[in-house]
C-alpha cells in the first residue's frame, strides 16, 4: 500500500523558507515509510533559483519530475508554483535514476540507464516491476513514441506513465528540464521505476470530433516516421487545403492547436490517439509530434475549450468515484490550457476542485503525454504516445 501527501510552495525568493515550508508541510501530514520518493511539478525559475540541492538535502529521499507552466495540488493551483507529491511504503519500492546522452540516441541512452539500474540491489528483489513514470525532454526531430518503443525494449510492456518537460516558450522550450535528486537536465530523461505491491489505473480524454470542419475520415496513405506525404492519394497540404486550414502551401494561424483523432489500421481499440501538427515542409508534407502510421484514418477533433473542459471534468468526477485510490497523477496537454482561454488555470482548478477533499493529487501541463490506453489483468500495457490529452494515473 502507498501514502501519499501533496505539498507545494510559492516562495520563490527565498529558497530557505521555500524548503522550510516544504518540509513543514510533509512533517505535519505524512510518515515515511522504508521506500520514498517526490514527485516534481515546478516552474523553472525554481531550478534556476537553486531548489533542488538544498531541498534534496533537507527532505533526505529520491526526487524526480520536471519542469511545466502551471501545476496543483490538493491545497493550491497556480502557475509560479513549486508541487511535490510524496509517496511512502512498505511493500512498494520506488528506484529513482536518469538517463545519460538522451540527446545523441534515446534508444542506446534508455537501454544502458534501466539495464544499470535494473541490476542494482534493491529492498524488494523479488518484486516485480509495476510501473515506469518517465519525464522526458521535447526534441522536435524525435517522435515521442520513440520513447515508449526504448522503454519496451528494456521493461516489456510495464506500464508506462509520464509527462514530456515544458516552459512558457512554447517554440523551443528552452529552460524546460527534466528533475533527478539534486540535478537538473535540459535533454535527459528522468524515471521512477515502482516494484511491488502496486496496480495502477490509468484512463485518457481526449475531444470529440469537430465536424464542421469534414465530415469524412480521411486516410493517410504515405507516411514515414512523424512525416505525413500523402492523405487521401493527395500530398497531405493540399488535403489540409481542402478541408480550409491550409493555404497557398501553408498551414492558417492557429491549425497547430487543433487536434488530429486517429485510429490505426484494423485496431481494436475505440479510443483514438491524438497527433499534433509542427508544421509543412517544401515537398508538401506535414510534420507531427508522434509517429504517423501509414493506413492510420483520422478526423479532426475539436479545440473548443468548452470541449476540453468537458472532457476534463468527466474524467476527474470518475476518479472521484473510484474505490482504494492513495494518489493521483494528472497531466494535461498545454495547448488544452491555450485553448481555455482567459481562465487558463480553470482545468487544473477544476481537478482542485473535485479531488481536494479526498485524494492526494499533483497534476500540471506537458508538452506530450505517455500513458496506456489499456492494460491487461497480467499488467502488460499498451502504451502509447498523446498529444491533446488528458491522461491520469491512479495509484
Amino acid at each position: 500500500m502507498i501514502n501519499a501527501v501533496s505539498i507545494y510552495t510559492q516562495e520563490i525568493d527565498d529558497i530557505e523558507r521555500a524548503c522550510r515550508h516544504l518540509k513543514t508541510q510533509l512533517d505535519e501530514k505524512l510518515s515515511l515509510l522504508s521506500s520514498t520518493v517526490g514527485i516534481i511539478q515546478c516552474n523553472p525559475e525554481f531550478i534556476e533559483s537553486g531548489i533542488l540541492e538544498r531541498l534534496y538535502r533537507e527532505l533526505n529521499f529520491p526526487l524526480a519530475g520536471g519542469t511545466t507552466v502551471a501545476s496543483a495540488t490538493n491545497g493550491a493551483s497556480g502557475n509560479l508554483m513549486f508541487s511535490l507529491l510524496v509517496l511512502t511504503s512498505d511493500d512498494v519500492e520506488f528506484v529513482v535514476s536518469h538517463t545519460e546522452n538522451f540527446l545523441d540516441n534515446c534508444y542506446d541512452s534508455v537501454d544502458k540507464s534501466f539495464r544499470k539500474t535494473l541490476a542494482q540491489s534493491r529492498k524488494l528483489s523479488q518484486e516485480p516491476l509495476r510501473m515506469v513514470l518517465v519525464f522526458p525532454p521535447i526534441i522536435d526531430t524525435m517522435a515521442g513514441d520513440c520513447y515508449v518503443e526504448a522503454v519496451e525494449n528494456v521493461c516489456g510492456r510495464t506500464p508506462v506513465f509520464g509527462t514530456f518537460n515544458v516552459d512558457d516558450s512554447l517554440d523551443k522550450f528552452e529552460h524546460s528540464c527534466a528533475i533527478c535528486n539534486n540535478e537538473s537536465f535540459r535533454f535527459e530523461m528522468s524515471y521512477v521505476l515502482l516494484f511491488g505491491n502496486v496496480t495502477p489505473r490509468f484512463s485518457i480524454a481526449t475531444v470529440p470530433k469537430q465536424s464542421s470542419l469534414t465530415e469524412s475520415v480521411a486516410i493517410i496513405t504515405k507516411a514515414s516516421g512523424n512525416v505525413a506525404y500523402e492523405i487521401n492519394n493527395m500530398r497531405a497540404i493540399d488535403y489540409f487545403e481542402s478541408v480550409g486550414l491550409a493555404s497557398s502551401g501553408k498551414f492558417k494561424e492557429g491549425v497547430i492547436y487543433i487536434p488530429l483523432l486517429m485510429t490505426l489500421p484494423d485496431s481494436p481499440e475505440e479510443i483514438p490517439f491524438v497527433r499534433a501538427l509542427i508544421r509543412t515542409d517544401p515537398d508538401g508534407s506535414t510534420v507531427f509530434r508522434g509517429k504517423i502510421i501509414e493506413g492510420a484514418k483520422f478526423s479532426i477533433g475539436s479545440n473548443f475549450g468548452a470541449d476540453v473542459l468537458a472532457s476534463t471534468t468527466e474524467t476527474v468526477n470518475n476518479i472521484a468515484r473510484e474505490k482504494d485510490v492513495n494518489a493521483a497523477l494528472l497531466f494535461s496537454c498545454i495547448i488544452r490550457q491555450l485553448v481555455i482561454g482567459v481562465d487558463y488555470m480553470r482545468e487544473l482548478s477544476l481537478v482542485k476542485e473535485i479531488l481536494a477533499q479526498d485524494i492526494p493529487f499533483i497534476a500540471s501541463y506537458a508538452g506530450g503525454e505517455i500513458s496506456p490506453t489499456s492494460v491487461d489483468a497480467e499488467n502488460n500495457a499498451h502504451n502509447r504516445f498523446h498529444n491533446y490529452t488528458f491522461i491520469t494515473c491512479l495509484l
